[in-house]
């Protein structure tokens, strides 16, 4: 792991770029839908820019001691190593949701602490979010997947270089923003070997960036070539309307209880693609299923990410 030295993901190889986005994102879809059921709160992501190797260097002095580390063996077809880093802040989030809805009571992140109880809770959610994640993962690789994970520890950057916990070897390093539902986005990192996209080495990992620049130029992929990014899927989610009740009321129903949603029947559903709005639309009924018409296109810009 170079600390400091991150480079431009796309740059590196583009068929690294492709296989290891499409793997970040199926983990981390699945990977939300386990935090969810574990905090009782809706959870989405934001995926940013993506390097290859670790960007320390973007470290502020008062943030680098604030992460909590987990390292996972990743094993079956291609095997690596995979990290997820989130911020301490994210982390009592998380515990602080957990622990409210198991035992009730409000949730209070600020007041959470990161102690022994603590840590086994964030544990779990974390084995939580690599169980559903790498199921969904083995869904769009086409292959086999088993991860175990390792124990969490918090780690203090400014007294340790992230070497000493990551490894010396180059990772691709995609940074997520997390948010849970009615709380400020916190800060994450996902980290994996290259070995995990099954991609074969090259020469390109220690070239220059003028000559990786120009052997991604070479085969027909740059920077302004938007065909490797166009194979990443996405998941299209069409919400019709969502409201919050009372665990009591939910116990209550039967079949034939109605629920009533505050969104009139007339107003435009958003088509959400990767939590971001692309498009309104209207409900129609097409060779007997069910679908939407697109009224409006989105530009995604005029939306901040769920």
């Amino acid at each position: 792991m170079t600390a400091g030295n991150a480079k431009t993901l796309s740059l590196v190889n583009p068929e690294v770029f492709s296989k290891g986005g499409m793997i970040a994102k199926a983990l981390l879809e699945g990977g939300s839908g386990g935090w969810s059921t574990l905090v009782g709160k809706n959870v989405s992501y934001n995926m940013g820019e993506a390097d290859y190797g670790f960007p320390d260097e973007e470290f502020k002095d008062q943030d680098r001691g604030n992460w909590v580390v987990t390292p996972v063996d990743w094993s079956g077809d291609n095997s690596g190593k995979v990290f997820l880093l989130v911020s301490t802040a994210g982390a009592k989030t998380i515990v602080a949701y957990m622990t409210a809805l198991m035992l009730g009571g409000e949730a209070n992140p600020a007041e959470t602490q990161l102690d022994a109880d603590g840590m086994d809770a964030y544990s779990e959610a974390v084995n939580s979010f690599f169980g559903q994640g790498a199921q969904q993962a083995r869904g769009e690789v086409g292959g086999t997947i088993k991860t175990a994970v390792d124990a969490t520890t918090l780690a203090d950057f400014a007294k340790t270089s992230p070497n000493s916990i990551l490894g010396h070897e180059d990772m691709l390093c995609f940074r997520v923003a997390v948010f849970i539902e009615g709380n400020p986005p916190f800060d994450s990192f996902l980290l994996m070997t290259r070995s995990v996209t099954g991609v074969p080495p090259d020469a390109e990992n220690s070239a220059s960036p003028e000559t990786t620049a120009a052997s991604a130029e070479k085969l027909g992929v740059n920077p302004k070539n938007l065909d490797t990014v166009m194979t990443i899927k996405l998941p299209v989610i069409v919400t019709i309307a969502s409201k919050k009740m009372r665990m009591e009321l939910i116990q209550d129903m039967n079949p034939g209880t109605i629920l009533e949603f505050r969104k009139m029947s007339k107003e435009p559903l958003d088509v959400m693609a990767g939590n971001v709005k692309i498009a309104e639309a209207e409900v129609v009924i097409t060779n007997q299923c069910f679908g939407v018409q697109i009224n409006a296109v989105i530009d995604p810009r005029a939306f901040p990410a769920k």
